[in-house]
């Protein structure tokens, strides 16, 4: 098999860097990073630092137009008009509307080029991993387990965002590889995750992790000498009956709790419903929820619609649905040149389901945000007449 991309590796410092990145933005999604300034002084210096590695490997930027970078360009303009009407965070607008973009889809896929895909599934392995280990290290393992964030369901993002990069990892290496060793170690790490993640007591990232895996299984196109779909269905079994067998325990008990889950849902649902009657063009500023509801929106659809209006919410929309169609027609054009292009798609999948019930969305946010970031940035920039630059690139 032609398998082109995967020969080459990205550089370490790339990848050093991508997860400096996911791991800060995760800090500072969580809460522990609460200095608004620090946040946008490591975006600044994130920018900086790349744009060094460029000038010392000499490589130009790759600056392209294209309807995702359009798009979001708008996006981030109306986020802009409604912070000047709320008096919101002006440095949040300003992250978005610049840094993102020269960050995100100018800098970063030139430094990397075709390797980005492998570089932010392993930065995102790296990243998330580091703050689950120190977890278990420093916390005992019970319910709800949130480990050294003020969150389960924060946790349970972040040991989603390990889950996605695994799947990544795995689907790579066995699809073209036989590797039995590493096939185990796979299937041990994915089991010990999703034990973690029911113990978080988080359903929206552990009800993600199992639509990616559905959403793998019924992909007809997975070849590999090792049978991947069954490997992947013994882990949903597994984790399904571990699910089941924990729910039965007294000390987990309220993970099935139906009169905690349906209050946590009628008070998401009553934030949706309200927040959709009231909206308007731009929004109501950055405390609406918390003025209101004493709440956090737990949806970054809602959050949007709510904070910057019915235009930005539609904008955004937009670049879900035609960043989401790209990542599915990458894997058909380039399945037999990069071992990673289920990355997108998985990626992409994992943030777009589990942002219906917990707010991810940000400039500076979760690994698995800024993945589909990046993801989206990849995809402004790689199209189908590129294919043969792919095939002859050497990095």
């Amino acid at each position: 098999m032609n398998n082109i991309i995967s020969t080459k590796r990205p550089s370490k410092l790339g990848i050093t860097l991508i997860t400096c990145l996911m791991l800060f933005s995760t800090l500072c999604s969580s809460g522990l990073v609460q200095f608004l300034f620090l946040r946008n002084a490591f975006l600044i210096l994130n920018v900086c630092v790349f744009l060094f590695v460029m000038l010392v490997k000499r490589e130009k930027i790759m600056i392209k137009i294209s309807l995702l970078k359009i798009l979001w360009v708008f996006f981030s303009l109306t986020i802009m008009v409604s912070i000047w009407i709320n008096n919101g965070d002006i440095f949040w607008g300003l992250t978005a509307l610049i840094i993102v973009p020269i960050l995100y889809f100018d800098i970063i896929p030139s430094v990397f080029k075709f390797n980005l895909l492998k570089a932010i599934s392993y930065s995102m392995a790296f990243s998330n991993g580091l703050i689950i280990l120190y977890s278990i290290m420093n916390n005992s393992v019970k319910y709800p387990f949130l480990g050294i964030l003020k969150n389960p369901n924060t946790m349970g993002v972040v040991i989603l965002g390990e889950i996605v990069s695994i799947m990544i990892l795995f689907t790579s290496e066995m699809e073209y590889k036989e590797r039995y060793i590493l096939l185990i170690f796979y299937i041990f790490i994915l089991l010990l995750l999703f034990l973690l993640l029911i113990v978080t007591g988080s359903r929206t990232s552990l009800s993600t992790a199992v639509i990616v895996i559905l959403a793998l299984l019924f992909n007809s196109k997975i070849r590999s000498k090792i049978n991947l779909k069954k490997i992947l269905l013994f882990i949903l079994i597994v984790s399904c009956l571990c699910y089941i067998f924990f729910s039965n325990i007294e000390i987990i008990r309220p993970i099935t709790n139906k009169n905690q889950s349906s209050t946590s849902f009628l008070i998401r649902l009553y934030i949706w419903t309200n927040t959709v009657k009231e909206s308007k063009l731009f929004g109501f500023g950055d405390n609406y929820f918390y003025s209101n509801y004493s709440h956090q929106s737990h949806s970054s659809y809602i959050d949007i619609l709510g904070r910057f209006g019915i235009i930005a919410f539609l904008i955004f929309i937009a670049i879900c649905v035609f960043s989401f169609r790209n990542c599915y027609k990458y894997r058909k054009l380039y399945r037999d040149i990069d071992e990673f292009s289920y990355a997108p798609f998985i990626i992409s999948l994992a943030f777009l389901v589990c942002s219906l019930a917990e707010t991810l969305f940000a400039p500076v946010g979760h690994s698995l945000s800024t993945s589909w970031m990046l993801v989206i940035a990849y995809m402004s920039v790689i199209n189908k007449s590129e294919q043969e630059q792919v095939i002859n690139y050497k990095f």
